[in-house]
């Protein structure tokens, strides 16, 4: 929690049918309430459906989005890597976003995407007078259509933690159609992953992942860079460096300690019936570089000047292949960071 509160609570609701309709159809539905000392300060309202295949060959599909969301605390601008929130007791950020993806799977391994949306963003008066760039010339509305085209490459052994194989996802994304003059940005983005057994319980894992966004000039509404996504280099969990382009390269060499199973077939929960554990120790080294926007004075201090991070760590992995990650790391800011995530590093 960057805001500095202390008593910040987020309740909601859940709800996945796997298999609607007797036809491997899913849908699911999140609804969220965030609190701040008993204010709501977010609402968010979230409903996918993915039908599977549409046609005899099972190779395409279709996936629906819808998101509705509204926030009191909005981060209006970044200064030194940290969002500044603009906090109120009332809206000051509503956005509709709808989604309709075309998926075709010509091999087991592989996907393509093919994407079409909305979304209307609609700010309130403090929000512009604070950053009038916030949706640009300082506009109160943004409405934006946009299209996606993402293709991915999963070769992984195992896709929450793996130990071998690859992995790519790349995307080429336009905002603005011409339709609306709210927003023009055209983003090419691509990770890769490579995984390798080295023998004597040692592993590799290297990625690579780059982002770049034109035109340079952009509305803050639509900044990105390493911290956005779970995209970040160890060593600055904690910031986010905003930028038109970016590459991160990331390194890790692991050393299985432990693997173990157990099992509880006797178990009143079904799904605890067998419990493992495996712990890795890690050395890390991760090094990157970030462009800044024009002009962007705000946070500029990891901008433009090559970035780095080495570490060590252990990585945990439990029931239902949870991660977890504890890590300790000196950066190129002369920093010394302790973390705990979940979730893969890469």
């Amino acid at each position: 929690n960057r805001s500095g509160g202390t008593s910040r609570i987020n309740s909601g609701i859940r709800v996945s049918k796997f298999n609607f309709r007797g036809r491997n159809e899913q849908i699911r539905f999140l609804a969220e309430v965030g609190l701040d000392e008993g204010s709501i300060i977010r609402k968010r309202f979230i409903l996918n459906y993915a039908v599977p295949y549409i046609e005899k060959t099972q190779r395409y599909g279709l996936i629906f989005d819808l998101a509705y969301t509204e926030a009191e605390d909005v981060p209006y601008l970044t200064i030194d890597h940290l969002p500044t929130l603009l906090k109120t007791q009332t809206n000051n950020r509503v956005a509709f976003n709808s989604l309709t993806t075309l998926s075709y799977r010509p091999s087991y391994y592989s996907k393509h995407f093919l994407s079409a949306g909305f979304k209307n963003t609609t700010i309130s008066d403090t929000l512009v007078s604070i950053n009038p760039n916030y949706l640009g010339e300082s506009r109160t509305r943004q409405k934006v259509f946009r299209l996606k085209y993402q293709f991915v490459n999963d070769l992984r052994n195992k896709v929450n933690f793996p130990t071998s194989g690859q992995y790519l996802n790349f995307f080429i994304e336009k905002k603005g159609l011409g339709i609306y003059k709210d927003l023009n940005q055209l983003t090419f983005f691509g990770t890769y992953s490579k995984y390798k057994e080295l023998g004597n319980n040692f592993f590799l894992a290297n990625n690579v992942t780059g982002l770049a966004t034109f035109p340079a000039d952009q509305p803050y509404f639509n900044y990105w860079g390493l911290g956005y996504d779970e995209i970040f280099g160890r060593g600055f969990e904690l910031v986010v460096i905003e930028g038109q382009k970016f590459i991160l390269q990331k390194n890790s060499i692991r050393k299985l300690l432990l693997d173990r199973k157990w099992d509880y077939s006797d178990a009143v929960i079904s799904q605890f019936n067998n419990l493992k554990l495996a712990l890795y120790a890690k050395l890390f080294f991760d090094v990157g570089w970030v462009d800044n926007y024009p002009n962007y004075t705000f946070s500029d201090r990891l901008t433009n000047k090559f970035l780095y991070s080495a570490g060590l760590g252990i990585d945990m992995v439990t029931i239902y292949d949870l991660v977890l990650r504890f890590e300790y790391s000196y950066n190129s800011a002369s920093e010394l960071n302790f973390a705990l995530n979940i979730k893969a590093d890469m």
